[in-house]
């Protein structure tokens, strides 16, 4: 897919979670049309390209939801931290 080249932006966080397809709870509704391998390729694509814009993906565990926040939270702490 042709995407035109943007000239590079100033990154303030140059990490990004990601909440990757789950297929234990994934479904499609009138929101959420793709398919399961469609998103899939879709989550590829996105970490693909948020690399070639020089963000780091940070995977979210296949947790509760809680647990998922928890996790995000820590790693907003370990930043801070190390700032």
């Amino acid at each position: 897919m042709h995407r035109p080249r943007m000239p590079p932006l100033p990154i303030c966080a140059t990490r990004l979670s990601l909440a990757p397809p789950w297929k234990e709870i994934y479904e499609t509704d009138s929101e959420r049309r793709q398919d399961f391998g469609e998103a899939e390729r879709t989550y590829d694509r996105m970490v693909e390209v948020y690399g070639e814009y020089g963000y780091r993906t940070i995977e979210l565990p296949k947790l509760t939801a809680s647990a998922r926040a928890k996790f995000i939270l820590e790693r907003i702490q370990l930043r801070d931290e190390a700032l």
